[in-house]
């Protein structure tokens, strides 16, 4: 595949699975303005969202005592479906933003120019068959973390006789072989919008495509994912060893939180556009060609 200098990725002077990370690094540096305008209204909403909802839940549990709960069981469901509504909220919010990362990938892929408020009409023309994947995608990702939850809960009391460091070292590589394996749905998305599969063939269309390639899976989860955790727990560590030696103030600590969100969405595109960008490749590359052999 011949790109414009304008959209120009990485050479092959790393192979494999590295050289497709710098690939999907450059293009989202290339044009870091671009995917923020997709990206970051959906954050600020979907956080929005979540934020309501959660307020609303606690407001109507505020004045139940835990010993009446079952006496409140209207109130408790109403809390829950207000939770539920708007983490539900904040996954449609978030897969739209996917959904116009992935076409803004394909245009700067074919050398186009890209506009962020055009890269949704292909999303528009597909919301019915839009919004019944993205929320079958949520089920799935509720479906494994709840199995994983209970294997987690199985492992902890296997290894609960180890050393702390131990279980948390077991819990997170629960955690990313849960977060590992849903990604294989990661590609289903550009699927629907790009090929305009149907919801069913856009699933194993991601599966498909997927297939071998467990090592950029984990290196996108890592780098994206898992460095927006880190930055936040680097930044709420220091401000709480601050505040703890009174060098401080608490206000701080909001400040630094939401600082941390920000730093967090800037390493959130680089998944997205490499979910988009490995389905281009993959589903433009001949069969039973491998990934580490096709060029830019």
């Amino acid at each position: 595949m011949n790109l414009p200098p304008e959209a120009v990725l990485a050479g092959d002077t790393v192979p494999g699975s590295l050289a497709f990370v710098r690939d999907v690094a450059s293009l989202y540096h290339r044009n870091t303005w671009l995917f923020l305008k997709l990206l970051l209204p959906a954050a600020l909403f979907g956080y929005l969202a979540v934020f309501l909802s959660t307020q609303k839940a606690d407001d109507i549990l505020r004045y139940i005592s835990r010993g009446a709960i079952l006496n409140h069981m209207t109130e408790v469901l109403e809390s829950d479906a207000f939770r539920i509504g708007g983490f539900l909220l904040d996954w449609l919010i978030y897969c739209f933003a996917f959904s116009g990362i992935a076409v803004a990938v394909l245009k700067l892929v074919d050398g186009e120019r890209a506009v962020a408020e055009e890269c949704f009409g292909p999303v528009r023309e597909q919301l019915g068959a839009f919004f019944r994947l993205s929320l079958i995608l949520a089920l799935l990702l509720a479906i494994t973390f709840m199995a994983a939850t209970i294997g987690g809960a199985f492992l902890y009391v296997r290894f609960m006789a180890h050393t702390k460091p131990v279980l948390m070292v077991v819990g997170w590589a629960t955690v990313f072989l849960v977060c590992l394996a849903v990604s294989r749905f990661g590609l289903a998305l550009p699927a629907l919008v790009l090929e305009h599969c149907g919801v069913r063939r856009s699933l194993v269309r991601s599966v498909e495509l997927t297939k071998g390639c467990w090592t950029i899976l984990a290196l996108l989860l890592l780098e994206s994912v898992g460095g927006s955790y880190l930055i936040y727990q680097l930044v709420v560590t220091f401000v709480n060893t601050s505040l703890v030696h009174r060098v401080a103030p608490e206000e701080l600590r909001w400040a630094a939180v939401i600082l941390s969100l920000l730093l967090g969405v800037l390493l959130q595109p680089h998944i997205l556009i490499g979910f988009a960008l490995l389905y281009i490749r993959r589903s433009q590359s001949p069969p039973n060609l491998s990934l580490a052999s096709q060029t830019v």
